[in-house]
């Protein structure tokens, strides 16, 4: 079975990527954030390994972090239960 693959339009919330996270199986997969602005208000857990975050490029694919109605303290994204953790930019 193929890894999965879930795009994420423009847009989505912080719950919206916390139910695609949820979706995956031990296999993993990946999270493809399309062109635009994802304005979060909480912490984004990330519960297991072999999930790649991919994006459209720098500064097309942005996370923004509000203050107004933050409720993950002062970390955006929590991992557990990883192996290795690697952020890519695109060459």
């Amino acid at each position: 079975m193929a890894a999965k693959f879930i795009p994420i339009s423009a847009g989505a919330t912080a719950d919206d990527i916390i139910t695609a996270l949820g979706t995956f199986t031990s296999e993993g997969g990946t999270i493809h954030f399309e062109a635009g602005t994802y304005t979060l208000n909480k912490a984004i857990p990330i519960p297991q390994s072999n999930i790649r975050f991919v994006g459209d490029g720098m500064r097309a694919s942005v996370f923004e972090f509000v203050s107004s109605g933050w409720t993950g303290g002062t970390t955006a994204f929590i991992i557990t239960n990883f192996r290795q953790l690697r952020v890519l930019a695109p060459h």
